[in-house]
């Protein structure tokens, strides 16, 4: 199970190891109003890892992240875009080994 915490800034932190090869996504349904959609969705990473498989599925998007350097934080983001509004939200995966 992943280890997940809020920072002090409200951001939220999850431990990533480095071999991961794992989905992260951003749940939209209480901030889309009734009967908007997500029309697009991209996703950035800084520093850069491999990001695939971008996807929209209602109102969840989600990539899939590949690997990372040890003890090295990424920030995440996803900017999505409704016919009328443009949302962005981070989160920070933290580069870690997970323990048992």
């Amino acid at each position: 199970m992943a280890k997940i915490r809020q920072n002090c800034d409200g951001i939220t932190e999850i431990v990533h190891a480095p071999g991961d090869i794992l989905d992260y996504g951003f749940d939209r349904t209480d901030w889309l109003d009734v009967g908007e959609t997500i029309v697009t969705s991209t996703w950035t990473i800084t520093p850069t890892l491999t990001l695939t498989s971008p996807q929209i599925s209602g109102a969840i998007t989600s990539v899939v992240v590949n690997g990372g350097t040890l003890y090295r934080n990424y920030s995440l983001t996803n900017t999505i875009t409704t016919a009328t509004r443009t949302d962005s939200r981070t989160m920070i995966l933290v580069c870690q080994n997970k323990g048992l």
